[in-house]
């Protein structure tokens, strides 16, 4: 497996090349997720999720995605997931990217605790429920 070694003042780090680049696994049928658009990731999202319901089971609680100009909302409903465009009235979780870092952070190529601490990834609201967003949106 080819990697890169990075190195920084205080860190080194080694980064594996895997799958292309993407640190994803190849989906069902060997062909990887590819949304090229904000639009096309939450289109696609619920099918996406209700097809495995463990990964969302026993989360009743409402996402709310801003992301630039668009708001998506996401609803979690005893393993059931709803999408739409536009606000949420209440949500629970409010995730605020700009457009091209939440692109990066759904193909893989943005780490969310990093991008998090580097303020590309705002949150607001339970804090909980933002940690666990990588198991259902990488």
């Amino acid at each position: 497996m080819p990697s890169a070694l990075t190195t920084s003042a205080r860190s080194v780090y080694v980064r594996t090349v895997v799958n292309g680049g993407s640190f994803h696994p190849d989906i069902e049928g060997g062909t990887q997720m590819a949304e090229t658009t904000v639009k096309g990731f939450f289109e696609g999202l619920s099918d996406k999720l209700n097809a495995k319901p463990e990964k969302v089971a026993g989360m009743n609680c409402v996402y709310q995605f801003r992301v630039t100009d668009a708001a998506w909302n996401v609803k979690l409903t005893d393993g059931k997931v709803a999408v739409a465009e536009g606000e949420a009235p209440s949500p629970n979780c409010t995730v605020t990217m700009a457009e091209a870092d939440f692109l990066d952070l759904v193909s893989g190529k943005l780490n969310g605790q990093m991008a998090f601490l580097t303020g590309k990834l705002k949150v607001a609201g339970d804090m909980g429920l933002a940690l666990k967003l990588g198991s259902f949106i990488g």
